[in-house]
């Protein structure tokens, strides 16, 4: 993971800050981490997605052009993936 890969955020079953769909994006930087863990307790690196679209979470907060979103929640996309069905040539 790193600046510049072409991601999708992912929203497993009981989170409760599901995002509507998988909004994909490109990292463009290292992310904050907005809450402070306990010492001696490893938290999640993050990063700030910015997003192709405007993107929505379920519980209707938005839009967001980007947003900080820990790795665990980011699926490495092909740029393939992102552009969908190519043409045969």
């Amino acid at each position: 993971m790193g600046l510049g890969v072409l991601v999708a955020v992912t929203s497993p079953d009981g989170v409760s800050d599901a995002w509507y769909g998988e909004p994909v994006g490109v990292v463009v930087q290292g992310g904050v981490n907005e809450i402070y863990g306990y010492p001696g307790v490893a938290t999640p690196r993050f990063w700030t997605v910015a997003f192709d679209d405007l993107a929505y979470m379920v519980d209707g907060r938005g839009p967001f052009e980007k947003a900080n979103v820990p790795e665990w929640r980011l699926r490495v996309l092909e740029p393939e993936a992102a552009e969908g069905p190519q043409p045969e040539p």
